[in-house]
């Protein structure tokens, strides 16, 4: 993975996990191979995104940033384990709870034909609690079905934060014929920058279906995102866990200016070096564009008179009428506010004034807003906007407006508190619409379109 700039190495691999695009800073996780005592310079590093160098405003460890983590640790309870091995990885989880800073979330799960999950913790009480009812079964081994659910739930659960790891206590076994295989555990876990933990239980004297399931176990470890593969006997679990926490404390945590796009896009390349002044690791990687701004294009000003606007009530799916709006009619007069674009002077068309904006709310089909464009439509609280939706306590006085330029519609941010997403990605400033884009402002999503 690392591009290895010099042979004398204290690591020799970085490994790009998740990263995060705040409102003020965009946070890289990175892991690290090697010791721990390799310091950071951060004039020397680099974080190029897009193609474009970031500046760095921060690197340090994970445990000494404020970030959390989400540990997800999976317990195999199933009958191929033993009574002294379950007791042991309880005394180590219980060791990983009584070292957790007060941000880090934890999952335990209990996996034998089936899985049962705690779902995310943080309060020591109730975790310890949880790890105090985990038992040894009878149950067979569903091994790979346990890694694809809890991978699948670290994706989807909106509660976990930060940096992510994964944590598997099993002999390895799967005693499932039929259901999920391995390869299908396998692809899942190498689509993903989680690191695994995988340690495997073993007696004094293993046998050779028992050192095949653990070399099994440990591949999981190998084809993650920087993972590592232990093996363990009764006593050595809690070593085990202190050398997995601190690998994580002793990862990375960058910090940048914000990435600004200049145009959608669904993924864009990171690039990141580590350097000391004299050694240098590079990685790479295609990471989401989710929440990352648009460019800002250059701001100019204008004259732009505002008249009156109307809002339709739309048919809902009871073919009754709900009703959102009336028309709204005030003074004539001229509103001065910025338009960002990049060449020529606005000047409003005929054309531009007859087009209609039809703002259909997704997951309730019987609201639907209708608006003339006239002029521009501005979309807030107040009552003075266009369209007026004062039940949304979510929305700005003035929010947004969306206007029409030489046949084509655009919507631009007005410094609103929760921002205007399009597509999911924030805005800055304005940016041009498509047909059926999806817009978010304040509690609701709305599909635009116009004719």
């Amino acid at each position: 993975m690392g591009d290895i700039n010099q042979k004398s190495m204290v690591f020799s691999e970085i490994y790009l996990e998740d990263t995060i695009c705040k409102e003020n800073e965009f946070v890289i996780f990175v892991g690290k191979n090697g010791e721990n005592d390799f310091a950071v310079d951060k004039e020397n590093s680099k974080v190029i995104v897009d193609g474009k160098s970031l500046a760095i405003t921060d690197i340090q460890t994970l445990k000494e940033s404020t970030e959390p983590v989400t540990y997800l640790c999976m317990v195999d309870v199933s009958g191929s384990m033993k009574e002294e091995w379950i007791i042991s990885i309880k005394e180590a989880l219980k060791q990983l709870v009584s070292e957790k800073r007060e941000q880090d979330i934890i999952e335990i799960a209990k996996l034998g034909n089936e899985l049962t999950q705690s779902g995310l913790m943080t309060n020591t009480e109730e975790i310890v609690n949880f790890i105090d009812g985990i038992q040894l079964t009878s149950e067979d081994t569903n091994l790979y079905y346990g890694i694809c659910k809890e991978m699948d739930y670290i994706k989807k659960e909106s509660l976990s934060q930060g940096k992510k790891c994964f944590l598997i206590f099993s002999d390895g076994a799967d005693d499932q014929a039929q259901g999920i295989t391995r390869g299908e555990a396998e692809d899942v876990i190498k689509n993903s920058d989680i690191p695994i933990f995988t340690v495997a239980m073993m007696p004094d004297e293993p046998t050779e279906a028992q050192l095949e399931s653990a070399k099994i176990l440990g591949s999981f470890a190998r084809y993650s995102n920087g993972g590592e593969h232990y093996t363990s006997g009764t006593e050595e679990v809690s070593t085990v866990i202190k050398e997995i926490t601190e690998s994580i404390n002793n990862s990375l945590v960058i910090k940048t200016e914000v990435p600004v796009l200049e145009s959608k896009k669904d993924t864009v390349p990171l690039e990141v070096t580590i350097s000391n002044g004299k050694i240098s690791v590079t990685e790479q990687k295609n990471i989401t564009a989710e929440n990352m701004p648009l460019q800002v294009l250059e701001a100019e000003t204008e004259q732009i008179t505002t008249e009156e606007a109307t809002v339709l009530p739309e048919k809902n799916n009871n073919n009754g009428y709900i009703l959102i709006g009336a028309g709204i009619v005030f003074f004539a007069g001229i509103l001065i506010f910025t338009m960002k674009r990049k060449t020529g002077n606005f000047k409003v068309t005929k054309e531009d004034r007859k087009l209609e904006v039809i703002l259909s709310r997704l997951g309730d089909e019987g609201i639907t807003y209708q608006v003339k464009m006239r002029d521009g439509i501005k979309i807030g609280r107040n009552s003075k906007c266009q369209l007026c939706i004062k039940e949304d306590a979510m929305l700005s006085e003035l929010h947004c407006v969306i206007v029409a330029k030489n046949g084509e519609m655009f919507v631009r941010d007005e410094d609103s508190t929760n921002g205007t997403y399009v597509n999911g990605v924030h805005i800055v400033g304005e940016i041009k619409l498509e047909q059926d884009d999806i817009l978010l402002m304040g509690s609701y999503e709305y599909k635009i379109t116009w004719k």
